[in-house]
């Protein structure tokens, strides 16, 4: 299983033992085309020359996602050739990138898609980072791995599109969880992460733990840091036993 971590403008300490990097909005719509036409390639360039500079594997996040979509965008008379526009610019652009997630938390927490401008052009999204780069890894990635009834019905999904044709080949669980929850929910939390990777190795996508971070929010609760430290190697022995191919230390937010 490979490690990862996210970066912002600077990179984490032991930087050198990640073998996968994750931006955290360097490929996001919002800071490359924030107006019609106003390329901005400063932020993933420099992501991308930094992954080429250590030897790292660039992981894409994210093409398409519900939020931070630039007004142009969403008042454009053409929705779906300027998301394609963007999805094939951006995938054909950077071709060391080895896996994109094309769609980023698509469903509500009652399994059902969300009401969102991006949610016609899923599938299509899928075909288009396809034929800009038919090597890449292409990836649906969703939150709340708890939610059962959610990812039932993601994976669901996920099976029916693949059977189709829509080149999906992996799924992205995130886990994002407070201390106090951790504590509360931990051996619940943990069947149910281990349940849902189980599912998805088994019905034939990759599975990755995308992006896996703990906040203790300052609480006084006795030997925080010795939890936290918990909580990460609770989840990667999951990740190992389950066949996840990488798990992904998210952290923080850009600099």
């Amino acid at each position: 299983m490979l490690l990862g971590t996210s970066v912002g403008r600077t990179t984490p300490e032991n930087f050198d033992k990640y073998q996968i990097v994750t931006p955290h909005n360097a490929f996001k719509i919002m800071h490359i085309v924030e107006f019609e036409n106003e390329w901005k390639w400063e932020l993933p360039d420099r992501f991308v020359n930094l992954c080429e500079t250590w030897g790292k594997k660039p992981r894409g996040h994210c093409l398409l996602w519900h939020r931070n979509l630039p007004d142009w965008v969403l008042q454009s008379d053409d929705i779906e050739g300027v998301l394609k526009n963007f999805v094939q610019t951006l995938v054909s652009r950077y071709p060391r990138v080895y896996a994109w997630d094309v769609v980023n938390e698509p469903m509500a927490d009652n399994g059902d898609f969300r009401f969102s401008p991006i949610t016609p052009y899923i599938e299509k999204a899928f075909h288009w980072a396809h034929e800009a780069n038919p090597d890449a890894q292409l990836f649906v990635n969703d939150y709340r791995p708890t939610l059962t009834h959610k990812w039932d019905s993601l994976l669901s999904w996920c099976q029916e599109a693949k059977d189709r044709g829509v080149p999906i080949h992996g799924i992205g669980v995130q886990h994002h969880h407070r201390l106090r929850k951790v504590l509360v929910e931990g051996v619940l939390g943990w069947k149910q992460s281990r349940a849902i990777a189980k599912k998805i190795v088994e019905a034939g996508f990759i599975c990755e733990f995308t992006e896996n971070s703990v906040v203790d929010e300052g609480l006084p609760i006795p030997n925080a840091e010795q939890l936290t430290q918990n909580f990460y190697r609770s989840l990667e022995n999951i990740a190992r036993d389950e066949g996840v191919s990488s798990f992904t230390y998210w952290r923080g937010h850009l600099d």
